[in-house]
């Protein structure tokens, strides 16, 4: 067809081809620009159909993937703002409401009980005084809710460990570092139980998404039930499993998920 017409309308033809193609190109580049700026801005709308708001991606167990999905985190449940500015307050001299016109520090929102999400008003590096102990489920900590460059918490341990007795579920960390580079004999997270025979605690559905952990990085301690590890940075450190040793064999340690993690 091409051949009956001149060269002239040829090359015409050949730029609007040209047009509409590049048209249809940008129109892809620019959609895809605008769908990540909404996953980063949060814009209440849900773009990719999942059923939640972007900005609640990220709180939700269909974001993730393994065994550790049946956690619903603190979906639902109370926001914690978060001010990285205001370093390691004691729970009880922390006078701040915690929301976001006025956020508190991060131990309130950690040792606070009931559902919750721990969202963060601004980035920066949280050194800990003391170890902090989540001692309750029902918990969502949300790292990618805090802007550039993130949230760093340094020093001492962050503990999951309930209470004796007590079986707590759901759990979601994401989008954060862990940084104990220069304290060799700690560990950033443990994953503790801590139960005996006759008392035992258990921890189930818990998942630790887009972490950063240096050092002695992640200690599991049974018993601990559907767990998705993944899209995780582990360097100078080690994963340390201790299951099915202790109390004649009570602790287990089942259900994994690995997958997308970097050990270096």
């Amino acid at each position: 067809m091409l051949s009956l017409l001149s060269p002239r309308k040829t090359f015409g033809l050949f730029l609007v081809l040209c047009l509409v193609l590049f048209s249809y190109s940008v129109g892809d580049v620019s959609a895809a620009l605008n769908y990540a700026q909404s996953e980063i801005d949060g814009n209440g709308i849900d773009d990719d159909g999942d059923g939640y708001t972007d900005s609640e991606d990220t709180e939700c167990p269909s974001h993730y993937e393994g065994y550790g999905t049946t956690s619903t985190g603190g979906m639902g449940g109370t926001v914690y703002w978060v001010d990285c500015t205001l370093g390691d307050l004691d729970t009880a001299l922390d006078a701040h409401a915690g929301t976001y016109a006025d956020p508190c520090g991060i131990r309130k929102a950690l040792e606070a009980s009931g559902s919750r999400v721990v969202k963060f008003v601004n980035g920066g590096t949280i050194t800990l005084n003391s170890s902090i102990v989540v001692a309750y489920g029902n918990i969502t900590i949300d790292g990618f809710s805090a802007p550039s460059p993130g949230v760093t918490i340094s020093e001492k341990q962050i503990y999951i460990r309930p209470e004796l007795g007590t079986h707590q579920s759901n759990f979601i960390l994401n989008h954060l570092r862990f940084d104990l580079y220069f304290e060799v004999d700690g560990e950033n997270i443990t994953v503790d139980p801590d139960g005996y025979p006759e008392n035992e605690s258990k921890i189930t559905d818990l998942i630790m998404d887009h972490l950063t952990l240096a050092s002695l990085s992640l200690s599991f301690k049974g018993p601990i039930e559907n767990i998705t590890i993944s899209n995780n940075l582990i360097y100078n450190g080690r994963m340390r499993f201790t299951a099915g040793t202790n109390w004649h064999n009570r602790h287990v340690t089942k259900n994994l998920s690995f997958h997308h993690n970097v050990w270096a």
